[in-house]
């Protein structure tokens, strides 16, 4: 894309972006001609960027980039005052994206898998805040505006309604908000440092919460981080009165019109590329729903870290990754071993790697997982896991659904570091296969309990020695029932006694296998009794 045509083409992107709830709407385009009609001497700046790239007269202090990311949470409602783990959920999506193993990976066209390539970048979120404390890489500031836009840089300033940036030199400053007119922009480099970095809507941002289910794979953060690292949109913007003249200049995307939205088949063809493979509408530079984009091209990676180089190279030198003290008690769910990309199972035993980055020897935790918006399972690991060490955990099995899921894991530990403790993956089943595979959660009646005392029905096909936990939202222990004699079907009655009103998670244990269910309790005021509920 030439930049000489870059006021026409934003110009008309003004007019005809599209709004948040019909198609992916980018602001990015709009936000670097804002920039270049404030700012003359930016112009002159990128001239010598692409010269510098063509020149290729610096090397990378780093081999493989790890950008530390601060999330900006500006809130107006608690709906928009999103929780850590989608946060976490986001870099989650982003290290895959990034990393060429995410599931829809598996769908790119075979003529086009080979350009298939790690990037060799990677993000985590900050553990060092620009004040050398501690830091969990996420900011909560409420606000009182009820909506931001694109060319409206409040979000990013205390005395606007927002929170400043963190230094641009050494983090990626990602704000979450209700932003109004796009999913997202990003600042392309050499910028204002304190403009530096990328705002997203909350109903876009990351694999969990409560997201358009258009835009719920983390996607748009891959898209405008793309433009952070100064890429186009693969269509190049192009004028519409000269299609097929400009493109986004890079040499292994194919010669497209327009922006291609939704979910299309392929192959597509357009004006510029009629034969062939068609246009590459699953680029995460395209337009589409989150399911349909895929990869990036090796000259796009070669582009994304030639810019890094000539402009964010300092990120490579910066101490957010390393915390200031060490914890006492701070556990890490470190990966998601399998499944990666795909299983040819429905039913799989869940792999995962636990790090005790702590000082205080661990002896036991919980995880719990399973899919997303499905019943959460809960394995009870004990041994000794001393400081600086890691086990590698494979759970119970579970299912999942024919075609794209998502796995997600959490330590049930209240320690001095809860952000590392969750993770998640996304992945493909290829195959309806559930041998191995008890998928049926206890029954809990009656549910909610009024009463001090409730039902549980165990699904467990074999008859063996059950235990009975119940556990808090803390994910403590506050009941025990141990080796209850269990034949298929039992029912068991469970006495809450004097506990808090609140949430609890039912357990039932088998030998290896866990099974689990939300409990909703909410006693009356009266006298404890014993009730025969299960009669």
């Amino acid at each position: 894309m030439k930049l000489k045509l870059l006021f026409v083409i934003c110009a008309s992107l003004l007019i005809n972006t599209h709004v948040f709830s019909q198609e992916r709407s980018c602001g990015s385009t709009i936000q670097q001609w804002n920039y270049l009609r404030q700012q003359p001497r930016y112009f002159e700046l990128l001239k010598k960027a692409m010269q510098a790239q063509q020149k290729k007269t610096t090397i990378l202090s780093c081999d493989t980039i790890k950008i530390p990311v601060v999330v900006h949470v500006v809130y107006n409602t608690n709906e928009q005052n999103i929780g850590d783990e989608q946060v976490q959920s986001q870099i989650d999506a982003l290290n895959e994206d990034f990393a060429a193993i995410n599931a829809t990976i598996t769908d790119v066209p075979v003529n086009w898998k080979p350009f298939i390539t790690d990037s060799k970048i990677r993000f985590s979120l900050a553990n060092r805040a620009p004040d050398n404390t501690n830091s969990n890489g996420i900011t909560r500031t409420q606000t009182s505006l009820t909506s931001f836009y694109i060319l409206d840089s409040r979000v990013k300033f205390d005395t606007a309604g927002g929170i400043n940036a963190w230094p641009a030199s050494s983090y990626l400053n990602i704000w979450v908000c209700n932003l109004n007119d796009a999913l997202g922009y990003a600042q392309f480099p050499g910028v204002q440092p304190e403009e530096d970095g990328i705002v997203i809507n909350y109903k876009a941002f990351g694999r969990s919460g409560d997201l358009n289910k258009k835009y719920n794979l983390g996607r748009t953060v891959t898209h405008e981080v793309g433009h952070w690292f100064r890429l186009f949109h693969i269509s190049g913007d192009d004028d519409p009165s000269t299609p097929c003249v400009y493109d986004d200049e890079i040499n292994d995307t194919p010669l497209q019109a327009i922006q291609t939205f939704g979910s299309p088949k392929y192959p597509k063809y357009d004006v510029c590329t009629a034969g062939g493979d068609g246009i590459m509408f699953m680029n995460y530079m395209d337009y589409t729903d989150d399911k349909a984009m895929m990869f990036f091209t090796p000259d796009q990676i070669d582009t994304m870290r030639t810019y890094f180089e000539l402009f964010r190279d300092s990120i490579c030198f910066s101490q957010g990754n390393q915390l200031v003290n060490r914890l006492n008690h701070d556990l890490q769910l470190e990966a998601i071993v399998s499944p990666i990309t795909q299983t040819d199972q429905r039913c799989f035993s869940p792999i995962a790697i636990v790090r005790n980055n702590g000082l205080d020897t661990i002896s036991s935790f919980q995880i719990i997982y399973n899919m997303v918006d499905r019943t959460k399972r809960l394995y009870q690991w004990k041994g000794t896991l001393a400081s600086d060490s890691s086990v590698t955990i494979t759970m119970p099995p579970i299912s999942g659904s024919e075609g794209l899921n998502v796995l997600e894991m959490r330590i049930a530990e209240t320690d001095d570091n809860t952000t590392n403790n969750y993770r998640s993956c996304s992945f493909k089943v290829e195959k309806e296969n559930t041998t191995g595979c008890e998928d049926c959660d206890p029954l809990i009646y009656p549910n909610p309990v009024t009463t001090h005392s409730f039902c549980v029905k165990s699904c467990f096909i074999t008859s063996d020695l059950l235990t009975i936990r119940v556990i808090n939202m803390l994910g403590q222990t506050v009941i025990e029932i141990p080796e209850v004699k269990s034949n298929p079907g039992d029912i068991f009655p469970v006495n809450m006694g004097y506990q808090t009103k609140g949430v609890y998670v039912v357990q039932l244990i088998n030998g290896d296998q866990s099974r689990g269910a939300k409990l909703i309790y909410l006693p009356g005021e009266g006298a404890f009794e014993i009730e025969s509920v299960c009669d």
